[in-house]
């Protein structure tokens, strides 16, 4: 019971619909709670992500709250940048969109994974978001540098007065900011998590320091 608040909705039914047929037998159990019709186990926060999603898409940041349900978040965050990250690779996606789309996904994942990072019961999903994310920043670097090699050969073109139709030396310049800016934002969030990383370790260390004294002292 100490873990029923780490379920679901479903999961808590589940376990006292049990703790009650450990009681009573099972074929006694649905005259005090039957089971649950309810078989899909993500909560509304998995609608909000897919809306969150799309606001990524529009360039938009958005803000992690303390009572969202972390994991189920990240399962639909993570889940929609790897398509991302697909059709960047398949040139479907325009660099500079999955650039920006990417980057802010990102950084509100991070946040979301930091939430979570000192569960130990989730070892072994923290392991798979952080590969996840892993992807997802090596993308950013490569997009990053592909748009400033862009931007380059642009600034170089004007000067040898070859520039292409419908581009001027503003466009180039913008192009140039932009990349600044995002490359900024994906430095302040490397170095964040860095830092929460080393945070979270330390008390891991701590507590298993006592851990390890209470059990020589008893």
């Amino acid at each position: 019971m100490q873990l029923l608040p780490r379920f679901d909705e479903v999961g808590q039914q589940n376990l006292i619909r049990d703790r009650v047929a450990a009681r009573v037998g099972y074929d006694q159990v649905d005259r005090y709670l039957p089971a649950s019709k309810l078989k899909e186990r993500l909560p509304t926060d998995a609608k909000i992500a897919e809306l969150e999603n799309a606001q990524f898409q529009d360039g938009r940041p958005i803000n992690v709250m303390p009572t969202e349900n972390h994991s189920v978040h990240l399962r639909v965050h993570l889940a929609d940048a790897r398509t991302m990250l697909e059709a960047t690779a398949q040139g479907v996606a325009r660099s500079d969109m999955a650039l920006a789309y990417l980057t802010l996904n990102y950084q509100h994942s991070i946040v979301h994974l930091q939430a979570i990072a000192s569960d130990p019961m989730r070892k072994v999903e923290i392991g798979q978001y952080n590969e996840m994310l892993n992807l997802m920043r090596e993308a950013i670097v490569a997009l990053q540098n592909q748009m400033r090699a862009q931007a380059e050969n642009m600034r170089k073109a004007q000067e040898a007065g070859n520039v292409p139709g419908g581009v001027d030396a503003a466009a180039a310049t913008k192009l140039q900011e932009h990349q600044v800016a995002m490359q900024m934002k994906m430095e302040e969030a490397k170095l964040e998590q860095q830092i929460k990383l080393a945070e979270h370790q330390q008390r891991m260390a701590l507590k298993d320091a006592e851990t390890a004294s209470k059990i020589r002292n008893s």
